[in-house]
C-alpha cells in the first residue's frame, strides 16, 4: 500500500471516529471511567470501518450511514440527554482528530469559536502542504498585480519604515493578509462563510467530504454547492 493510501485511510478513519464521538457527546453517552468511553468509540469505529471498506460512498450517503450505525450503538449503552463538560472535552479532542491535510472543514462550524488571524496563520505553518498553498498564492497575486512598478517601490519602502506588514503585502501583490487568508480557505476549503441550509435557512449545516454534499443538522436536508 502507498503513502498516499494509507494517509488517506487514517484520514477516513479519523472521520469516523469523530462523527461518531460527535453523535455520543450529543446524546450524553459516558461510561464511569471516561477512557472506557473512548475505547469503546474507537471500538465502534473499527467495526463500522470494516463494515464498510468495499462501501461505495458515491453511491452510499456517508453522514446518514453513519449516524445511522452510531444511533444503533448507542442504544445499546447509557446515555444522558444533558451533555456534560467532560463529554464536551472530549469530543472537541476527536473533532481536533478529524483535521488532516486530507480533510475539509470541521464537521460543525457552529459549535466552534471563530478562528482568529494568529489561529489561521499558525495552522498553515504547522503544515508543509497547506503552506505551499498559501505561498502560491501570494505568488500568483504578486505576478497578477498591474500595480506602476515606481508606484509598489514607493508603497513598499513606506510600509517597511513604518514597519506595517499588511502595507507591505498590499503594495506587493494588493491583498492583505486577512483577504490572502480568504482566498486561501476558498482555494482549499470552498467558501462556506455564508452557507445556509436552502431548505431551512439554518446555519447549522456539515460538509460530506465523500459525496460532496452540505448535509443540515435541523432539517436533514442535503444538497451540493454545484
Amino acid at each position: 500500500m502507498t503513502n498516499e493510501n494509507q494517509e488517506t485511510k487514517l484520514a477516513d478513519f479519523k472521520e469516523v471516529i469523530a462523527d461518531i464521538a460527535y453523535e455520543a457527546g450529543q446524546v450524553g453517552y459516558k461510561e464511569e471511567n471516561s477512557r472506557e468511553a473512548i475505547n469503546q468509540i474507537i471500538a465502534w469505529a473499527n467495526e463500522f470501518t470494516e463494515t464498510h471498506k468495499d462501501t461505495d460512498w458515491s453511491m452510499t450517503d456517508y453522514l446518514e450511514t453513519v449516524y445511522r450505525f452510531t444511533d444503533e450503538k448507542l442504544g445499546t449503552v447509557s446515555t444522558n440527554s444533558a451533555k456534560s463538560p467532560l463529554l464536551a472535552f472530549e469530543s472537541e479532542i476527536f473533532a481536533q482528530m478529524h483535521q488532516s491535510p486530507q480533510q475539509h472543514i470541521a464537521k460543525d462550524s457552529t459549535t466552534s469559536e471563530p478562528k482568529t488571524e494568529k489561529d489561521s496563520l499558525d495552522e498553515i505553518l504547522a503544515d508543509t502542504d497547506k503552506c505551499e498553498t498559501f505561498g502560491s498564492i501570494v505568488i500568483d497575486e504578486i505576478s497578477n498585480d498591474d500595480e506602476a512598478p515606481h508606484k509598489t517601490g514607493s508603497s513598499l519602502i513606506q510600509a517597511y519604515q513604518n514597519g506595517d506588514c499588511d502595507a507591505m503585502l498590499v503594495a506587493l501583490c494588493g491583498w492583505s493578509m486577512d483577504s490572502l487568508l480568504e482566498k486561501y480557505n476558498t482555494q482549499r476549503y470552498g467558501d462556506t462563510t455564508e452557507e445556509c441550509c436552502p431548505e431551512c435557512s439554518s446555519s447549522a449545516i456539515r460538509y460530506d467530504t465523500h459525496n460532496a454534499l452540505y448535509h443540515c443538522d435541523e432539517c436533514s436536508h442535503t444538497w451540493s454547492d454545484k
